[in-house]
Protein backbone atom coordinates (compact mmCIF):
# COMPACT_ATOMS: atom_id res chain seq x y z
CA UNK A 1 0.00 0.00 0.00
CA UNK A 2 1.08 3.47 -1.15
CA UNK A 3 2.70 6.24 1.72
CA UNK A 4 4.18 9.28 2.14
CA UNK A 5 7.40 9.92 3.33
CA UNK A 6 9.11 13.50 4.45
CA UNK A 7 13.26 13.21 4.79
CA UNK A 8 15.05 15.67 6.72
CA UNK A 9 19.25 15.87 6.87
CA UNK A 10 19.46 17.57 10.09
CA UNK A 11 22.68 18.67 11.52
CA UNK A 12 24.77 15.48 12.85
CA UNK A 13 23.58 16.59 16.58
CA UNK A 14 19.95 16.94 15.90
CA UNK A 15 20.41 13.23 13.99
CA UNK A 16 22.23 11.87 16.84
CA UNK A 17 19.16 13.24 19.45
CA UNK A 18 16.38 11.61 16.52
CA UNK A 19 18.85 8.23 17.64
CA UNK A 20 18.50 8.36 21.46
CA UNK A 21 15.19 10.31 21.87
CA UNK A 22 13.18 8.49 19.38
CA UNK A 23 12.87 11.16 16.60
CA UNK A 24 12.42 14.15 19.10
CA UNK A 25 13.80 16.60 17.14
CA UNK A 26 11.72 15.52 14.26
CA UNK A 27 8.53 16.74 16.42
CA UNK A 28 8.40 20.34 14.76
CA UNK A 29 7.37 18.54 11.26
CA UNK A 30 4.30 16.62 12.69
CA UNK A 31 2.31 19.61 11.04
CA UNK A 32 3.86 19.17 8.01
CA UNK A 33 3.20 15.50 7.63
CA UNK A 34 -0.26 16.23 9.00
CA UNK A 35 -0.60 18.32 5.95
CA UNK A 36 0.74 16.19 3.21
CA UNK A 37 -2.09 13.15 4.97
CA UNK A 38 -4.35 16.24 4.41
CA UNK A 39 -3.70 16.59 0.17
CA UNK A 40 -3.75 12.31 0.11
CA UNK A 41 -6.80 11.64 2.18
CA UNK A 42 -5.74 8.02 0.72
CA UNK A 43 -2.72 8.14 2.57
CA UNK A 44 -2.83 6.29 6.39
CA UNK A 45 0.52 7.33 7.40
CA UNK A 46 3.65 9.54 6.44
CA UNK A 47 7.36 7.67 7.35
CA UNK A 48 9.24 10.78 8.87
CA UNK A 49 12.69 9.99 7.90
CA UNK A 50 16.29 11.24 9.90
CA UNK A 51 18.54 10.91 7.57
CA UNK A 52 22.59 11.39 8.02
CA UNK A 53 24.92 9.71 5.30
CA UNK A 54 28.21 10.70 7.07
CA UNK A 55 27.10 8.32 10.00
CA UNK A 56 27.98 4.36 9.88
CA UNK A 57 25.52 2.45 7.65
CA UNK A 58 23.61 1.25 10.87
CA UNK A 59 23.28 4.60 12.48
CA UNK A 60 22.54 6.47 8.89
CA UNK A 61 18.27 6.75 9.36
CA UNK A 62 15.76 6.94 11.37
CA UNK A 63 12.22 6.85 10.63
CA UNK A 64 9.22 7.96 13.11
CA UNK A 65 5.95 6.69 11.51
CA UNK A 66 2.86 9.49 11.44
CA UNK A 67 -0.49 8.36 11.31
CA UNK A 68 -3.44 10.46 9.65
CA UNK A 69 -5.35 12.21 12.55
CA UNK A 70 -8.55 13.22 10.62
CA UNK A 71 -9.86 15.37 13.74
CA UNK A 72 -6.39 17.46 14.24
CA UNK A 73 -6.52 17.52 10.22
CA UNK A 74 -9.99 19.58 10.60
CA UNK A 75 -8.60 21.88 13.25
CA UNK A 76 -5.78 22.91 11.30
CA UNK A 77 -7.63 23.38 8.03
CA UNK A 78 -10.51 25.12 10.48
CA UNK A 79 -7.39 27.61 11.77
CA UNK A 80 -6.79 28.11 7.91
CA UNK A 81 -10.15 29.19 7.36
CA UNK A 82 -10.62 31.65 10.46
CA UNK A 83 -7.29 33.14 9.51
CA UNK A 84 -8.06 33.48 5.44
CA UNK A 85 -11.42 35.27 7.11
CA UNK A 86 -9.13 37.53 9.30
CA UNK A 87 -6.83 38.74 6.47
CA UNK A 88 -10.32 39.47 3.81
CA UNK A 89 -11.43 41.19 6.84
CA UNK A 90 -8.39 43.50 6.84
CA UNK A 91 -8.15 43.65 3.36
CA UNK A 92 -11.95 44.74 3.73
CA UNK A 93 -11.26 47.50 6.38
CA UNK A 94 -7.95 48.92 4.43
CA UNK A 95 -9.82 49.21 1.44
CA UNK A 96 -12.47 52.06 3.02
CA UNK A 97 -9.59 53.49 4.77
Amino acid sequence: KPFLIEIKVPAPENHLDNLLTGGKQLEQYYDQCMWQLACMPEMEFCDLISFDPEMPDHLKGFVKRIYRDDEYIKTMEDKVILFLQEVETTITNLKEI
